[in-house]
């Protein structure tokens, strides 16, 4: 009886499906897909053979572990993100806070690479909402860690996701991941440019300052996308319906912005701005972004 009831349950055991994955290059997927089949493509060749030669050994090509374009890879020189100067952190008469919900008249444009995300009842969905240039306030999550929102920029296809992110506090490093196809970038701050070219299936790194960076192909074959680096730890980002929250803000006035991908096509980003006055308990604010 012993022997059945073992074997039985070795039975269900195996019979368990396996949880499903998201298929490579899909929006959930997070890019482990992609890296796995540029993996494969390095072990088999790109005839798609077992990679041996005549006597049966693996035939080493030139793009073996990495290929001779890291031969000489170094790591970038970055410079450690302090904590932002002139602001003070404090633990008390943190009572206030702004939410609201942001939204966009026109209908949901159809981007092939990337864009503006709306959903329901006009909400924009996934647009940066910030504060910069707070003296004062709550503490930022971490110091050993200087990503607040964000952090990572993913290529898949012709797309760079998100569109639109936020690092604080800045200085800060922006991680790039790539996917099955090499692409040389653009990476323009202000009026300084330079361009970055991230292998298949590899990585890179960029500092993000102060501002805005926007990030696109060199070649135009990419979506843009946008990252903010700002000084305080008071950022968000909209949800699904639109909504936001920035909570723990002292009393006072402040500028709030909101930054949302472009309705068109090759335009620039939507960006609004609101003087907001901030006492105990939440202040209710809508954004119609134009």
């Amino acid at each position: 009886m012993k022997l059945v009831l073992f074997v039985v349950a070795v039975a269900a055991c195996r019979s368990a499906p396996a949880p499903a994955l998201p298929a490579a290059g899909d929006e959930r997927d997070d890019g482990a897909g992609l890296l796995a089949r540029a993996s494969i493509q390095l072990e088999l060749g790109s005839d798609g053979s077992a990679g041996l030669d005549d006597s049966g050994h693996r035939r080493h090509r030139d793009d073996d572990f990495g290929g001779t374009s890291y031969a000489g890879w170094k790591p970038p020189t970055l410079t450690p993100a302090a904590h932002p100067p002139r602001y003070t952190v404090t633990m008390f008469g943190l009572d206030g806070s702004i939410e609201g919900v942001v939204t966009w008249p026109g209908n949901a444009p159809h981007f092939a690479c990337g864009g503006l995300r709306i959903g329901a009842d006009h909400a924009v969905r996934g647009a940066a909402v910030y504060i910069e240039h707070v003296t004062s306030g709550r503490p930022f999550p971490s110091y050993a860690q200087t990503v607040q929102v964000g952090g990572t920029l993913v290529k898949r296809g012709c797309a760079l996701e998100p569109v639109v992110q936020v690092v604080a506090p800045a200085p800060a490093t922006l991680a790039i991941r790539g996917d099955g196809s090499a692409a040389r970038m653009r990476v323009a701050a202000g009026s300084a440019a330079t361009t970055l070219d991230v292998q298949a299936g590899g990585a890179a790194m960029v500092e993000i300052a102060d501002g805005v960076t926007k990030l696109d192909g060199a070649d135009g074959a990419l979506g843009p996308a946008w990252v903010i680096g700002v000084d305080t730890p008071y950022v968000t980002m909209t949800d699904d319906d639109g909504r936001f929250r920035i909570d723990e803000l002292p009393e006072g006035t402040y500028e709030l912005t909101v930054f949302s991908a472009p309705s068109l096509m090759g335009g620039p980003p939507m960006i609004a701005r609101r003087r907001v006055k901030v006492g105990v308990g939440p202040t209710k604010l809508s954004v119609a972004m134009h």
